[in-house]
């Protein structure tokens, strides 16, 4: 929690259950590599998974950088990064729009999709060691020309730039969102028990016969 929430704000939560997520990923892995070392050598696996020894292995770079450097962490950034800059949320004309000028390439072409151009050239945005010195200045900015449009405008904008971007949704606008309605594992049907209208869980009763019996076999 100490490096989640706003930059000037106390420690916040993540917003689902990230560690529980994160260990049943591990476990999941874990088995999978242990039914495969169990067709190999006949033998069984000893799992041993704890939530903290995930929470530490996700902090990543960050536990990396500390290690290495032997310095703190430099505390809470909200969507922003912390040597990357302009790279968070932006607020826009009805909600807000993630923009990721990852690199003075990418820069440039937000640059340009914002109709300023001059800012690849400034001095003070030149390069992102620049870019992070002015780091106020900058996303002051952006976000006087973000706000002139809403968040759906700038989409329409950013399309086919290359560079990262991307809107901030709620759940609803997530689950209805084009990409999932392509990429779900299970189409939206009925749910046998729920009374929710529709689902993407599986029940054993929406699997197949090949699928069951596949899964009797590892049991």
């Amino acid at each position: 929690m100490h490096i989640t929430g706003h930059r000037d704000a106390p420690p916040a939560k993540v917003g689902v259950a990230v560690t529980d997520l994160t260990t049943g990923l591990y476990t999941s892995n874990s088995i999978l590599a242990s039914l495969i070392q169990r067709g190999i050598t006949n033998k069984g696996q000893h799992i041993d998974i704890s939530l903290s020894d995930c929470q530490v292995a996700t902090l990543s770079n960050l536990a990396s950088s500390h290690l290495i450097s032997g310095k703190p962490d430099s505390g809470r950034w909200g969507t922003a990064h912390p040597s990357i800059v302009p790279y968070k949320g932006f607020e826009t004309l009805d909600g807000s729009i993630m923009l990721g000028g990852g690199n003075d390439r990418l820069f440039g072409v937000l640059c340009d999709r914002l109709q300023k151009p001059e800012w690849k050239v400034d001095p003070k945005f030149v390069t992102n060691a620049n870019r992070v010195e002015n780091r106020d200045l900058l996303e002051e900015l952006i976000t006087t020309i973000t706000k002139q449009k809403t968040t759906l405008q700038w989409l329409d904008v950013l399309e086919g730039s290359g560079m990262p971007y991307a809107a901030v949704n709620d759940i609803a606008g997530t689950m209805k969102h084009e990409h999932g309605k392509f990429f779900s594992p299970h189409p939206l049907s009925p749910h046998p028990v729920s009374s929710a209208s529709h689902t993407r869980t599986s029940t054993w009763s929406t699997r197949t016969d090949e699928e069951k019996q596949c899964w009797r076999g590892i049991w």
